[in-house]
């Protein structure tokens, strides 16, 4: 399985959310289907669009890091997944909990490195940077 780490600094909440978490990364996506010409179907929950959904990207710039995971994982499991968790909105206030651990994590709202982790199967990650340094183990 691979999974695509966001590292651009172009919009502002990027750089916070990088530099506040100590590394280069802002946002993680799961790729689902990667097509030569660079572009990706990948699944995640993102801030830009509101919350959890599929979307084509362009993961072939200097802005993405892509890994590939040894999870045992399939695209199958992340589309499960995505089914599951389609209607579910971005969680403003979990993707703070790192900084702010009294905050409250909602059930019913996700935010992209805790999308991630659970397609991935592995305990919640607050932040892209920890979610990264934890999939080092099963990269390939």
């Amino acid at each position: 399985m691979k999974v695509a780490f966001y590292r651009g600094r172009k919009r502002l909440a990027n750089r916070i959310i990088a530099d506040l978490t100590g590394g280069p990364f802002s946002h993680v996506e799961v790729v689902l289907e990667q097509y030569p010409n660079g572009w990706a179907l990948c699944v995640s929950a993102s801030m830009m669009d509101g919350g959890v959904r599929v979307k084509l990207i362009n993961i072939s710039t200097a802005d993405w890091l892509v890994i590939t995971v040894n999870k045992g994982v399939t695209v199958s499991d992340a589309w499960q997944w995505f089914y599951q968790h389609s209607s579910a909105k971005y969680d403003y206030t979990g993707a703070m909990r790192y900084r702010v651990p009294f905050l409250k994590q909602s059930q019913k709202k996700k935010y992209c490195s805790e999308a991630v982790a659970e397609i991935l199967q592995m305990p919640k990650s607050n932040h892209p940077n920890g979610l990264f340094n934890d999939l080092q183990r099963y990269v390939a």
